[in-house]
């Protein structure tokens, strides 16, 4: 039997300048399975965070000028280390990437596909993000025969809502916009909508990435290409775990596959998706404390199950219990960021019997426990208690 006391866990370090809990939750689960610990260092506190002897580093370094000096510590550790970026291309490191380019392809295939005949993108402009991005959008539209209008955020001499109001208006009917993030594309629909152009409609918008709360909530749901975050870092752990093992890797580029359309109410050529999203959303927040069944969501939808659970697909990129899950996690961090409550108050609230039930759906859906989230929240000086 192994004695933990003499042969502790290995631990490695996640660190990351732009912090994703599902890239968390990859790592989270590839180390689980070789029983190891994981320690996030990130740019504005890894100062102050004990590190231990760790064997490995999975980084997502600081671009440009390592402002907080996190990326020279950590290759003063001399340990393997496997990045999730294209910052400091002058270190030869295996690099586990998301397929950019891909993903500029389905957003332009996508929007063409919906009838949209010209296309648009808006991006910060001026990093490799981008430059990946709108390469796959182009070359995809080029492919299509469609025009491609193109707005830069960085470097406008106007506010940010300013410079993508001005575009959108000058927008011709029809036209697919492409925001490089999913924020973008969130304000994008908010200044079509404050221009009175119909979402969908005169104007389609797809995001990146399937962050929820700058899609699924927005007023009208925002289709958004879904880049596999969590393989990403389930990759990157099993990489790092190959070099800890003594093989070879080599220094190069790994792209992680499995980008997907994530299509919701944006894109969609008819406003009967956004009104059932929003019923759902609606009928799901004002019930978080009770058992939601597809049953109940039937009764408030007036449809079949069959029908229900097709529309929600559509409408939402997964099943009732994913919603539901999600809504309820979302409101558990609010509650842990802005209250006193203790973990076992918050998870009654939310419905559940077990506060062990809770303790699982947290950690799987955010990557951290509730504890770590709320100190995190401390760190960060966010929290905000009542």
């Amino acid at each position: 039997m192994t004695n933990r006391l003499t042969n502790p866990p290995i631990t490695i370090i996640y660190a990351t300048y732009v912090y994703d809990e599902r890239i968390h939750r990859g790592i989270a689960q590839y180390c689980q399975s070789r029983g190891w610990r994981v320690k996030l260092l990130l740019p504005h506190n890894w100062r102050q965070t004990d590190v231990p002897d760790v064997l490995g580093v999975i980084s997502s370094f600081e671009p440009e000028k390592d402002s907080s000096g996190m990326n020279a510590f950590l290759l003063s550790l001399k340990v393997p280390i496997v990045d999730m970026s294209r910052n400091a291309p002058e270190l030869e490191l295996p690099r586990f990437l998301l397929d950019l380019e891909r993903s500029g392809e389905l957003a332009a295939s996508h929007l063409s596909e919906k009838g949209y005949d010209t296309l648009a993108y808006i991006g910060w402009g001026d990093t490799w993000h981008d430059d990946l991005r709108i390469k796959g959008f182009t070359r995809m539209a080029e492919q299509l025969g469609v025009d491609v209008r193109i707005c830069w955020l960085r470097g406008s001499s106007a506010s940010l809502s300013e410079t993508i109001s001005d575009f959108v208006t000058s927008l011709p009917n029809n036209t697919g916009i492409y925001g490089s993030y999913d924020r973008i594309a969130a304000m994008a629909l908010y200044e079509a909508i404050h221009a009175k152009r119909k979402v969908p409609g005169q104007l389609g918008i797809i995001g990146s990435q399937n962050h929820e709360a700058d899609s699924a909530f927005t007023e009208i749901p925002i289709s958004t290409i879904d880049l596999n975050l969590v393989q990403q870092g389930y990759s990157a752990a099993e990489g790092l775990a190959a070099l800890i093992d003594g093989k070879t890797l080599p220094a190069a580029s790994y792209l992680i596959p499995g980008a997907t359309v994530i299509e919701r109410a944006s894109t969609q050529p008819g406003g009967e998706s956004e009104d059932f999203a929003r019923k759902m959303t609606r009928y799901i927040l004002k019930n978080l404390n009770q058992e939601i069944s597809v049953a109940d969501l039937c009764e408030v939808a007036n449809t079949s199950r069959a029908t229900l659970q097709r529309k929600f697909k559509e409408s939402f990129g997964h099943g009732v219990a994913t919603e539901v899950r999600l809504l309820r996690m979302e409101k558990a961090k609010e509650l842990l960021m802005n209250t006193k409550q203790t973990a076992t108050a918050i998870s009654e609230q939310l419905g559940y019997n077990d506060v062990t039930q809770f303790y699982r759906s947290f950690k799987r859906v955010v990557g951290l426990t509730a504890q770590e989230y709320r100190d995190q929240g401390r760190q960060r000086g966010s929290v905000q208690w009542a």
